[in-house]
């Protein structure tokens, strides 16, 4: 986003009524896009920032726009908001603005084909504008992508473009292709922050979703050197430092205290630096590890991997200074290669092996069926100590005798099993990073590319802790 486009939303912004500290500006971040910035040092506790409510964007205050803007034409804006606020899945605040901010641009571009000027639209058109060139995650969902992060993504944008259509369908006359329309979401996501309200003047609270403009430039730091809050005598947003800065620092909030790299990439559109936690999914996993089984390749790796409650991926870990590395006590892979493991695909017909682990009051055939969709749907099947879908060495696997079961006894055959999976987590970063890097290529979103970037130097991390 240029600063070219910001000067004029920045100036609708103060005469809105928004303040910022003269001392504070908004110009590019070493974290991509915009950032506030201190020009003087300041001290802690310093207020650099007051948006009036009035200026942010809830539900109540969508609505109310909503409704001015239909007292200047209702038969112009009537079907546009009674379409967006009646179609797709409405279950969340954020989508509920979203589709509220899909209504005024679809609005926007029927004044624009006739000619007409809504004095109330032309007030928000600054802030549509910043939202309409946020930078933004996105992807081409036209096709399958093999990495987990940009397949739920392609997801996401199926269900949001089933949502577009079914509005195209009640309205014409517009101009709102669905790459903006997208781009809206996502910009949206990644924007919202829950303000604070006080209930009835009192000591309780409640958090609405809000757009808060000029805010929503600060950047996110796991120690943060500011927060927001609000004035609870006139219901200013504010932004308040809770810690020194000097001149040229950048002024950052804390979107979330823990730093899981992936909800992140979905929800904000980027993986943050530093300590953290990146869980990745090893794709094509039966036949990586299929291949380290001498012979065994009729088995379900899949399958028998939930059975044994052992998760096909990595919990990759980050310390302050960005490198990964696995816990050994989270590194489960090596127990899919004791010898005599199967997948037994029977284990539904098991009736009177399965009575005795059927709960209290709960009928066989419904316990068969939950089982049977947390081996389809879940990430591992819980169902007691027996694993009725594993068997080893020809009889059921025992979860905590596993190691026993399987003849491996000594600390010494466990670590030949663990240098095994090392190998074959090798060969999976290999082949994710040439895939990977293909996918990248054929990709314009600088969003996309820097997470590919990020997540190639940490699959080489871990690929060279492998040796």
């Amino acid at each position: 986003m240029a600063m070219d486009n910001t000067r004029p939303f920045l100036d609708w912004a103060t005469k809105s009524g928004v303040w910022m500290d003269p001392d504070f500006e908004v110009s590019s971040s070493q974290y991509g896009g915009l950032g506030i910035f201190a020009m003087k040092d300041r001290e802690e506790d310093a207020v650099i920032l007051r948006i009036p409510h009035k200026c942010t964007f809830d539900m109540d205050n969508l609505l109310a726009l909503s409704k001015n803007i239909g007292s200047e034409a209702s038969e112009l804006t009537g079907p546009v908001f009674r379409a967006v606020l009646s179609c797709g899945d409405l279950d969340t605040e954020t989508s509920i603005l979203r589709n509220y901010l899909w209504g005024f641009t679809i609005v926007q571009s029927i004044c624009v084909k006739l000619g007409k000027q809504l004095q109330t639209l032309e007030e928000i058109k600054p802030y549509l504008q910043i939202l309409q060139t946020t930078p933004v995650l996105n992807v081409d969902d036209s096709h399958d992508a093999q990495d987990q992060l940009v397949q739920a993504l392609v997801l996401e944008k199926r269900r949001v473009r089933k949502t577009y259509e079914e509005i195209c369908e009640r309205i014409s006359g517009f101009e709102f292709p669905f790459e903006l329309a997208f781009q809206l979401h996502q910009a949206v996501k990644s924007r919202v922050l829950e303000i604070p309200h006080a209930i009835d003047d009192g000591e309780d609270f409640e958090t609405n979703v809000t757009l808060v403009p000029v805010l929503d430039f600060a950047n996110h730091q796991k120690n943060n050197n500011a927060v927001f809050d609000v004035d609870r005598s006139s219901g200013d947003v504010l932004l308040r430092l809770v810690q020194p800065v000097r001149a040229l620092q950048e002024v950052c909030i804390s979107y979330s205290p823990q730093q899981e790299k992936n909800i992140f990439l979905r929800t904000y559109g980027f993986m943050p630096a530093g300590e953290g936690s990146y869980e990745w999914r090893i794709p094509s996993f039966d036949q990586i590890w299929k291949s380290a089984t001498n012979g065994t390749t009729h088995t379900n790796y899949t399958a028998l991997a939930k059975w044994l409650q052992v998760k096909p991926q990595l919990l990759i870990h980050f310390d302050a200074a960005d490198s990964a590395f696995l816990d050994p006590q989270e590194f489960q892979l090596p127990i899919l290669l004791l010898p005599g493991l199967e997948y037994y695909a029977d284990w539904s017909k098991e009736l009177d092996d399965m009575k005795e682990d059927v709960p209290d009051g709960m009928d066989i055939a419904d316990f068969v069926s939950q089982l049977t969709f947390q081996e389809d749907k879940a990430d591992i099947v819980i169902a007691g100590e027996t694993a009725y879908g594993a068997t080893c060495n020809g009889a059921y696997v025992n979860l905590p005798n596993i190691l026993e079961q399987a003849g491996v006894n000594s600390e010494e055959d466990y670590n030949i099993l663990v240098q095994q999976s090392l190998k074959l987590v090798k060969d999976a970063v290999i082949e994710t990073i040439a895939t990977d890097d293909k996918y990248m290529k054929e990709s314009d979103n600088a969003a996309l590319i820097s997470y590919f970037c990020q997540k190639k130097k940490m699959l080489t991390q871990i690929a060279d802790k492998c040796d």
